[in-house]
Parts: C-alpha cells; sequence; structure tokens
C-alpha cells in the first residue's frame, strides 16, 4: 500500500468517526449538566439523592431515602420545572399509560401516547401528583420508559409500604 492510500483510507476513517465521537461527547456534557442541576435543585431544598435517573435530556427523577422526599424535573421550552414531594402523604403509586387511537403511523409502541407514575393519598386535601415518563407530542418512539417507569413504581411503592 502506498502513502496516498494509507493517507485517504486514515481520512476517511477519521472523517466517519468524528461526527459519532463529537455526539458522544455533546450527550456526555448534556447528562452531566441535567445531573448537577437536579442535585444541585436537591441540595437547594436540603436533599441529598440516594437514587436518580434522567431521560430524552428533558426529564429527571431522584430519591433521598432519609428524607421520603421524590424530586423530578421536566423541561418545558427552555426553562426546568421541578417537582419535591414529601412520600409520607402519599399511599398508593400506580402507572397510567394513555392511548391515542387511530393515528395510522403514530400507533407505534402499541399506540401509547403518554406514561405517567401516579401518586395518590387517601386523604381528599392532597391531590395526586403526575409525573410524567414519556409524551409522544415530545418524542415519536418509546426508548426505555417502560422499564425506567416501572423502576421508579418498584422504588416508590417500597417506600410508601414501609
Amino acid at each position: 500500500m502506498d502513502m496516498a492510500s494509507a493517507l485517504v483510507a486514515i481520512i476517511s476513517i477519521a472523517a466517519f468517526t468524528l461526527p459519532f465521537i463529537y455526539l458522544s461527547r455533546v450527550q456526555s456534557n448534556k447528562k452531566k449538566q441535567i445531573l448537577k442541576l437536579i442535585k444541585s435543585k436537591a441540595a437547594e431544598q436540603g436533599l441529598s439523592l440516594d437514587q436518580l435517573d434522567y431521560w430524552n435530556q428533558q426529564y429527571a427523577i431522584g430519591l433521598d431515602q432519609n428524607k421520603n422526599a421524590l424530586i423530578y424535573l421536566k423541561k418545558s421550552d427552555d426553562s426546568w420545572k421541578e417537582n419535591i414531594v414529601n412520600l409520607s402523604d402519599y399511599q398508593k403509586c400506580n402507572i397510567q399509560d394513555g392511548h391515542k387511537k387511530n393515528h395510522g403511523s403514530l400507533n407505534n409502541a402499541n399506540g401509547v401516547a403518554n406514561l405517567q407514575l401516579v401518586l395518590s393519598s387517601a386523604k381528599p386535601e392532597i391531590q395526586e401528583k403526575r409525573f410524567e415518563f414519556f409524551d409522544r407530542s415530545e418524542s415519536l418512539n418509546l426508548n426505555g420508559e417502560w422499564q425506567l417507569i416501572d423502576k421508579w413504581k418498584t422504588i416508590v411503592s417500597e417506600k410508601l409500604s414501609a
């Protein structure tokens, strides 16, 4: 193999791999920013997160086991909305999945339009809390949200029954 062929091969490989490396770094930086954000929001409220997850670069959830508190963040437009819940006020945790019918090609993922983790209380003065894990209007395909919401249902249900 002559020098020109080797140089063309190296340039071709670099041109193919550099975009993937760049995208990986961008996603890694976004992940770090989201994790830093949820940890700082939790610290502002005096919470120390034992477990946390983020997904789709627009959602994050965390649990402080000692204070029995759940923090949830959702990105709307360019701002983050936070919701902090004292789990002692709730007794039941369920998954609610909404379906849309007759949407042709949008009827993927078994027609799931949204997934929400729902906390409810026996006390009428305490409103139920809904934490969105998926909304088809923001993302067309499920990408691990079923597994993630099931994981958090188990985590929260265990805390509620303790």
